[in-house]
């Protein structure tokens, strides 16, 4: 039995979210994105956006949070907690 499905519609579903290109990944991630990467639910993330300790990128109406930023919290959480220990 063949297959109904549309491969051309399965591969541009795949590459949905980075510029129609496999090979070039977003600097910006969009909310859900943003807190998939750093294993904490969306309201947490908004929680860190409101309180300034993590900053956005906002174009028009939307927030998009860069994933350099995201590293840079991620690091400077494990400098505090590496400091409050010794």
């Amino acid at each position: 039995m063949r297959s109904t499905a549309n491969p051309i519609k399965k591969n541009f579903t795949e590459r949905e979210g980075t510029m129609n290109n496999p090979g070039i990944e977003p600097r910006l991630l969009k909310e859900a994105d943003a807190a998939k990467w750093l294993g904490i639910g969306r309201r947490k993330l908004w929680s860190l956006q409101a309180s300034g300790a993590l900053p956005v990128v906002r174009i028009g109406r939307s927030v998009r949070y860069d994933k350099q930023d995201l590293e840079l919290f991620v690091e400077r959480l494990k400098i505090e907690k590496g400091g409050t220990d010794g």
